[in-house]
């Protein structure tokens, strides 16, 4: 219920009409990195492959997939761009449209992954990022994504959707309400997974003491 509230909060806070914000391409807004090519050999350890399976809506899974190149190939696989913290990243295919924020540099990016960068101060990424989960952009990458069984877009398509630039006071006023969000449904430290945990143990500690008799005394000689 709390995501199904996150997920109406955000695409109402990111509902813009035509000629109500300035609008441009992503292409336009942003230095773009499409890590497509030869698949890295795979090694056992080394630097850490974020690979599509590994990006879900909003954030890097390092636990569901585990995928490693090895630190010599590093430069090599990465020779198109570096990631930094802040990047926004975005699947072409298999899933297609899910987004992620880098939130750490050690990590080399694999296949049908496109990295975003805002070219201005003015431009958050974090807002991008929201932006690009939400109804409205997403409802406009599947139309524009091609594909039967697997759908998928070409960089080439992708660059060229809008976006909208609301002032920049906006986009932190819409980014620091929709932190909070996150943080409330997917946070296992801070929000509602850690105190599903915690209600958890409890409802465990009770349950055994309810079920905790003490044995019978032995019968007298």
């Amino acid at each position: 219920m709390r995501k199904k509230q996150y997920n109406y909060y955000r695409d109402q806070l990111l509902s813009f009409e035509e000629g109500e914000v300035e609008w441009k391409a992503l292409g336009e807004l942003c230095d773009y990195v499409d890590y497509r090519g030869k698949t890295p050999k795979k090694t056992t350890d080394g630097v850490f492959l974020v690979t599509a399976k590994n990006i879900r809506m909003g954030y890097i899974d390092y636990k569901t997939s585990q995928e490693f190149i090895s630190l010599d190939d590093y430069d090599l696989v990465m020779r198109r761009g570096l990631p930094k913290i802040g990047d926004v990243l975005i699947t072409t295919e298999a899933p297609c449209g899910f987004v992620a924020q880098v939130d750490r540099e050690d990590i080399a990016l694999a296949q049908r992954v496109i990295k975003y960068r805002s070219k201005s101060k003015f431009f958050l990424n974090s807002f991008l990022k929201h932006y690009l989960k939400g109804c409205q952009f997403q409802d406009k990458l599947q139309n524009a994504a091609t594909g039967s069984t697997v759908k998928g877009i070409k960089g080439s398509k992708l660059h060229k959707l809008t976006i909208p630039i609301p002032p920049h006071a906006e986009q932190a006023r819409i980014v620091a309400i929709l932190d909070k969000f996150d943080t409330l449904t997917h946070s296992i430290t801070e929000g509602l997974p850690r105190e599903i945990a915690l209600r958890q143990q409890q409802y465990a500690y009770y349950r055994d003491l309810l079920f905790s008799f003490p044995k019978p005394a032995p019968a007298a000689p």
